[in-house]
This record gives structure tokens, sequence and C-alpha cells, in this order.
């Protein structure tokens, strides 16, 4: 598995010469048992087949740890390849999901 590199608030464009489409389009959320719009943004990615990894920041050991490395200050974080995204909307994820081409 290769190292993401985040930087909080940015977008960053991807040669895609340099990775697999399938890790420039991987789907990672953070999330806790209790968030609302983690609920939302999973069942959304469900719906549309999207593939993602999940990680819960209060119960996951590596969540836990990608959180704090993050500055995480809520929930939901989604990452698509190198892109992030605090919390969650349907416009503006498939804006980053689309841009993952």
């Amino acid at each position: 598995m290769s190292k993401v590199r985040i930087r909080d608030n940015s977008v960053s464009a991807i040669d895609s010469g340099d990775f697999d489409t399938d890790e420039i389009k991987r789907v990672v959320i953070y999330t806790t048992t209790r968030c609302s719009i983690c609920k939302k943004a999973k069942a959304y990615f469900d719906e549309q087949g999207i593939g993602y990894d999940e990680y819960d920041v209060e119960k996951d050991p590596r969540g836990k740890k990608d959180y704090k490395r993050m500055g995480g200050r809520g929930v939901p974080i989604i990452l698509v390849g190198s892109q992030r995204m605090n919390g969650f909307t349907q416009k503006r994820f498939d804006e980053l999901y689309s841009a993952a081409n």
C-alpha cells in the first residue's frame, strides 16, 4: 500500500502516467459510528458502486493515527486519491471523483 500525502484544504493535480487509475480514484473515508453524515456518504458510495476503505477514528488504531496525523477536527474526512474533502456533499464529492481521471 502506498503512502498518501495529505495537505489540508488543498487540491493537487496528479499526472495519471505515474499512477494506476485505481489508485488515483481510491476512496478512503474516516468515520465514527454515530456520524450521520458519514452514513450518508457511505450510502451514496454504495448506491453509486464506488468502492471505499473505511477507518473508524475512535475504534481503529490506524484510523486514530491517520486522523491525528491529518489534524482531523471532524468527520467524515474523505480522500479521493491524494485529494481531501472535509465533510460530505454529493456535488463536491462528484467533482473530486470525476477530476481523479
